[in-house]
């Protein structure tokens, strides 16, 4: 049982120093089935858990203030005029004044999709946003969500998304969205993805009353399932490309201050 226990935490602590954390917390998961007396493995389960994100730490720094603030500071965001503007008329203003975007019945779209090449910063973008509101910030990458258990993954998707309501108002920043919610057209996506997207798209219907803003990244937006970027979900499509000569002086500015 020592050289077992010994083989096994071997393991673990080989996993997580390549950074494979979704396959060590698999690991462990089963030992703490096989052995649920096992202290040790329930500790580590609660630590993995909690580094991908999948438990909220214990401080949270989301709570809402009671006005969110009307200029927009974009600090370090160089550039990016038309972006910057978007994100001011189709979120920070309707959460700015709710009875005037209520009586002309326009809501906030339960899912923002920002697009473009890598290295743009969608997710710099994505985190300056929920500092400006304020909201809780949790990010999650497919890497994340994946499992080797049946339905596995679906849980997994289940737990992201109850983390960001415990700690609502939040924004839920998915990086990678195309390799987590694949196109179900093709004869290639297996079962179990189109399982996932599925749960995808139960739990991003009810993001609006939670207050919960998903926001998606990715480098293919074709490669995304259409459902997702129906009306009233993930519709909202905002392309951040890389700097042009405007951004690229004020970066200049910014750096060199």
């Amino acid at each position: 049982n020592e050289e077992r226990r010994w083989a096994w935490l071997y393991r673990i602590h080989l996993l997580r120093g390549m950074g494979s954390y979704s396959e060590a917390l698999a690991w462990v998961c089963l030992e703490c089935e096989i052995n649920p007396n096992n202290v040790e493995a329930q500790a580590l389960k609660e630590q993995l858990k909690t580094l991908l994100h999948l438990i909220p730490p214990k401080i949270v720094t989301g709570k809402r203030k009671k006005k969110i603030p009307s200029i927009v500071e974009w600090d370090g965001v160089g550039g990016m005029s038309e972006v910057k503007m978007t994100l001011e008329r189709d979120v920070i203003l309707p959460l700015q004044e709710p009875e005037l975007y209520e009586r002309y019945k326009v809501s906030l779209p339960n899912g923002i999709l920002f697009y473009g090449p890598p290295g743009c910063g969608k997710t710099f973008i994505a985190r300056k946003l929920a500092d400006h509101m304020d909201f809780y910030f949790v990010e999650i990458k497919p890497s994340d969500l994946a499992s080797i258990y049946v339905h596995g993954g679906q849980k997994l998707i289940g737990s992201m998304f109850d983390a960001a309501e415990k700690n609502s108002p939040s924004i839920l920043f998915v990086d990678e969205l195309d390799a987590l919610v694949p196109s179900r057209e093709g004869d290639d996506v297996g079962h179990h993805y189109r399982a996932e997207v599925n749960e995808f798209l139960v739990q991003l219907n009810e993001c609006s009353k939670k207050d919960i803003l998903v926001i998606g990244a990715t480098n293919f937006i074709t490669n995304i399932d259409r459902a997702v970027q129906r009306p009233g979900r993930m519709d909202k499509k905002i392309f951040i490309g890389p700097p042009d000569f405007e951004a690229r002086n004020e970066l200049l500015h910014i750096f060199l201050k």
